[in-house]
């Protein structure tokens, strides 16, 4: 599972690069693609690779892993196109990715998928709120955003103090918060 997540996690970042390239050739044109040091379509069948590295990996695990792996690499990509340039629906993409990821390594274990996948919402808001957080930095804050982002914030502190609290584990938790 660590080689499908460093597959899919790796295969992001080279199609994140690939669908930024006209602007890396203005802005960074040192980097590797726009300076012309690997090639745009070097760098495609390269992504593909990691990303079917990412799916073969957990397809070793079972076919319930390797579904999980498509589904975190089609959010991969979807984000890498699109995702961040919408500042309400890229954070929740991003958020996605994550939260997909938790549930691949829970597909370990095949039967922890049912009963823990809702775990999984928790990475999604958890990782939505830094990214409006972050984005409000880069390109000027709205309040709106802010408020969303600490409500979701306070939802994730919540929810795991509701979880530590059910499985015995609230002071452990609570002095980690």
């Amino acid at each position: 599972m660590c080689i499908s997540t460093i597959g899919l996690y790796a295969g992001g970042i080279v199609f994140n690069d690939i669908f930024d390239l006209e602007l890396d050739k203005v802005e960074r044109p040192e980097r590797v693609i726009p300076s012309g040091k690997v090639s745009k379509n070097n760098a495609i069948i390269f992504g593909v690779l990691l990303l079917l590295i990412g799916v073969l990996a957990a397809l070793g695990n079972s076919p319930a892993s390797a579904i999980i792996a498509i589904l975190v690499a089609a959010c991969a990509l979807i984000y890498d196109k699109y995702g961040k340039h919408h500042s309400f629906l890229g954070p929740i993409n991003m958020g996605l990715c994550r939260g997909g990821n938790l549930i691949l390594g829970m597909s370990i274990i095949e039967s922890a998928i049912g009963e823990w996948w809702w775990i999984g919402l928790l990475p999604v808001c958890y990782i939505a709120a830094i990214t409006m957080i972050s984005r409000g930095e880069v390109h000027g804050g709205n309040k709106n955003t802010l408020y969303f982002a600490a409500f979701l914030y306070v939802l994730v502190s919540t929810f795991q103090l509701i979880i530590s609290f059910k499985l015995g584990n609230l002071l452990i938790t609570s002095s980690n918060l």
